[in-house]
This record gives C-alpha cells, sequence and structure tokens, in this order.
C-alpha cells in the first residue's frame, strides 16, 4: 500500500513536470511569433501591429501544443512507473509469474528454468 505522503510528493512531482513542459512549449510559440517572418501591418482604424507569417505560427503552434501534451503525458507516467516501482519493490515476485522448475528426467531433481544440465547428476536436460 502506498502511503498519502508519497502520493502527494507523486502529485507534486506531476504538476511540477507537467508545468515545465508547458512552459516549453509556450516558450516555443512564443519564440516564433517573435523571432519567425514577422510583418508589420496597419489595421482598419490605421493601427499598425505585428503579424506573423501563419505557416510559422501554426507550425509554432503544433509544436508547442505537442510539446504540452507529451509533458503532462510524461510527468504522469513517470510518477506512476516511480509508485509503482516503489509498491512492488521488496515483495516476492508472485508464484504465477516465476518459471516453473525443470526436472530431470534421469534423478527428478529440480533445476531452474533454462538449465541444460541438471546440478544433482549432470545430465542432459531437454
Amino acid at each position: 500500500m502506498i502511503s498519502w505522503g508519497r502520493a502527494f510528493r507523486g502529485a507534486i512531482n506531476t504538476l511540477l513536470w507537467s508545468i515545465v513542459l508547458t512552459m516549453i512549449g509556450f516558450g516555443v510559440i512564443i519564440a516564433a511569433f517573435f523571432f519567425g517572418d514577422v510583418k508589420i501591418v496597419e489595421g482598419p482604424l490605421g493601427i499598425k501591429y505585428l503579424l506573423p507569417e501563419p505557416a510559422v505560427m501554426i507550425l509554432a503552434m503544433v509544436v508547442g501544443v505537442f510539446i504540452i501534451g507529451l509533458g503532462w503525458i510524461s510527468a504522469l507516467y513517470k510518477t506512476l512507473s516511480e509508485i509503482m516501482v516503489e509498491v512492488v519493490e521488496g515483495q516476492p515476485i508472485p508464484r504465477t509469474l516465476r518459471r516453473a522448475p525443470i526436472i530431470c528426467p534421469l534423478c527428478g531433481a529440480d533445476n531452474q528454468a533454462g538449465s541444460k544440465f541438471c546440478r544433482n547428476c549432470g545430465a542432459t536436460i531437454r
């Protein structure tokens, strides 16, 4: 069973990694706006404003949103895998997951799965 402290540490860890990767994703979008092919355009009321190249902005938004989504998913899976390792660590592997021992046809001794020779009599196992 997992403790409340570990659960909260996992939640905070997920949140922090998600925030970092969200900031990187927005950074890509903002950088594309400022460093992309930007033109100064005059609006209908004579107001001048910056207009980035649409292709650059669309590409930057796709990359930025991909980084943000990847950040949230990877932070979640990173934390979940850490929790699972912590829960399983130190506990015996269930018998259903262990490979069955190989029985020697000559002497009947149990041998490790994958053995080629019997550890008791040396007979070939297969």
